[in-house]
């Protein structure tokens, strides 16, 4: 039976080496047929380097042929676009760049099967997309990869019906980056949302009044529909929710990332369209290029309103690490009070100690004495005028006794001594390294 399952095994493994086999055959093969209809995309673009990337853009220019993938799918619409003069010899403009964006999860993103991570405080989603280009004045081809499938949906419905604005170098380009630009200006009001919920929560806490009737300040409140609960320092003090602060100050920070690099993308597609505008000096190239400024304007408008999110979080925390160190202070004062308190009746109690020390020493002597002699060890002869004190011959027998017992007592006291000292040293022992432990963990 174990022979069996093993032979099971191994089939398995050789099948699903067969399959890794295959689908890197598959990739290899798709990327030679990519290369053809984008031939001037270099190399390193399908690597892990650039497959990891935040965000490039590259750009190339030549006088070659746009191949045209075949396609049993294809629209009229691009039927017309790429029919014609297709075995003409154009000045061929390529473009190759790679845009990722980071999306707090919604119930909408995760119907559509983007895979969400947890974070605790909130979850998001990764859109890591690519794009291949090859254009000229009669053919356009842009590939897009993992792009979002409502921004595709919301592009095929806002493309123009006429040819002379959807062909050409960067015509594409433009239609596609107003689309990103909603994606981006989603991403950066979402994280906005988060902020805003805390610094509400706080102001709520302290028992000051959020004013509703600034325009701007409510542009910055969650909706009505917004289940999601703020996050208040109270909380973030009494809870794991502290934590759940700086997981959003992490989201944040890839948010200012993405959108600077975003903006930076957008300025070399204007700079690379301008390049070619002044090559040429056609009149449509110059309006692409004016079209280019404005949504390079409105992502550097996305970039610094997610950077102002990130400075307001960052006040959070200022404020928060404020207000946790007050309380401790507080604390601190606290248990200072009362270990001066403790002191202070310790003091007292000392003293009594040592009043009541010196008086028992002071009558233990007479004690003692009086002790001794009121034994039946000693008489005094009342035969004697004036009395006379005398011992028996069996006086011996109280020292015989009280010595060794002392001595018994005094031995006893020093070894129970010895060994409360011994156990506390193992204990300390064993809880230093059970400490050292925990922080190697």
């Amino acid at each position: 039976m174990e022979e069996f399952s093993t032979n099971i095994d191994d089939k398995q493994q050789r099948q699903s080496n067969i399959n890794v086999e295959q689908q890197k055959k598959l990739h290899v093969e798709r990327q030679q047929k990519l290369q053809e209809w984008f031939p001037h995309t270099p190399a390193v673009f399908w690597s892990k380097t650039c497959e990891e990337h935040n965000g490039f853009f590259g750009s190339h220019t030549s006088s070659t042929l746009i191949p045209i993938p075949e396609s049993s799918h294809a629209s009229s619409f691009t039927d017309q676009i790429t029919t014609s003069a297709a075995a003409d010899h154009q000045e061929l403009v390529s473009t190759y760049f790679r845009l990722i964006v980071k999306m707090l999860s919604s119930a909408k993103a995760q119907a559509q099967g983007f895979t969400s991570v947890s974070s605790g405080a909130a979850d998001y989603e990764w859109h890591e997309t690519g794009y291949l280009s090859a254009s000229s004045d009669t053919k356009n081809l842009l590939l897009c990869f993992d792009v979002p499938a409502d921004s595709i949906a919301n592009l095929y419905q806002t493309m123009p019906k006429a040819l002379d604005q959807v062909t050409g170098p960067f015509a594409l380009h433009i239609l596609l980056l107003e689309e990103l630009a909603q994606l981006y200006d989603r991403s950066v009001w979402a994280m906005a949302k988060k902020v805003r919920g805390i610094e509400k929560q706080r102001l709520l806490e302290s028992g000051r009044r959020v004013s509703t009737t600034s325009s701007l300040s409510s542009s910055f409140d969650p909706p009505a529909n917004d289940t999601s609960k703020p996050i208040g320092l109270v909380q973030l003090r009494n809870s794991e929710n502290f934590e759940h602060l700086f997981e959003i100050s992490r989201h944040l920070a890839h948010s200012v990332e993405t959108t600077q690099i975003a903006t930076e993308v957008v300025e070399r597609i204007k700079n690379a369209c301008e390049y070619i505008h002044l090559a040429q000096g056609t009149p449509i190239l110059a309006a692409r290029v004016q079209k280019l400024n404005f949504l390079h304007s409105l992502f550097r408008g996305l970039s610094a309103r997610s950077v102002s999110i990130e400075k307001r979080l960052t006040s959070e925390q200022v404020l928060l690490s404020n207000v946790i160190s007050q309380r401790d202070s507080n604390v601190n004062k606290e248990m200072s009070n009362f270990s001066s308190q403790i002191a202070l009746s310790a003091k007292e109690d000392g003293a009594a100690m040592k009043t009541i020390a010196v008086v028992t020493l002071t009558f233990l002597p007479a004690t003692f004495v009086t002790a001794l002699l009121g034994m039946n060890f000693f008489t005094v002869d009342s035969k004697t005028p004036g009395g006379r004190l005398t011992s028996t011959k069996d006086v011996w027998i109280f020292f015989v006794i009280a010595v060794p017992l002392t001595v018994i007592v005094l031995c006893i006291w020093w070894w129970w001594q010895r060994r409360e000292v011994k156990r506390h040293n193992a204990g300390r022992s064993e809880k230093d390294v059970e400490d050292l432990e925990d922080a190697g963990s």
